[in-house]
């Protein structure tokens, strides 16, 4: 049991619990523990998690129209002597308090649902 490589909480429990009683030295249960990986209990994110969160956040805003939007600025000028205009928008002021509830939603339907696939 010297060589021991880096394992999680769960398989170190596991592993001492497949074992007979009294079996581990003092020095085996301090090897044990030292195989228990650091960053054991820390979320991590996958390069398709981001991607799916992105995409989700993308969407509601977009869905979400002028919810987003606090005021803007249009200057419409018609062009001379014909029928057309130009619209020109010169300022928008996005309302952030609406983003960030649009972006925590999103957060926190995706990393339900991730949870829940991992545990299946």
């Amino acid at each position: 049991m010297a060589d021991m490589q880096k394992m999680t909480k769960e398989e170190a429990l596991a592993k001492v619990a497949q074992g007979v009683g009294s079996i581990y030295s003092k020095e085996d249960v301090v090897n044990l523990i030292n195989s228990i990986e650091e960053n054991a209990g820390k979320a991590t994110i996958t390069e398709e998690l981001i991607e799916t969160i992105s995409d989700a956040v993308a969407t509601s805003i977009n869905n979400s129209g002028q919810d987003v939007i606090d005021d803007f600025e249009v200057d419409i000028d018609q062009s001379y002597g014909g029928n057309s205009f130009e619209v020109n928008i010169n300022d928008i002021d996005f309302n952030e308090t609406r983003i960030a509830s649009i972006v925590a939603e999103v957060l926190s339907e995706e990393l339900e649902t991730e949870e829940e696939t991992e545990e299946d």
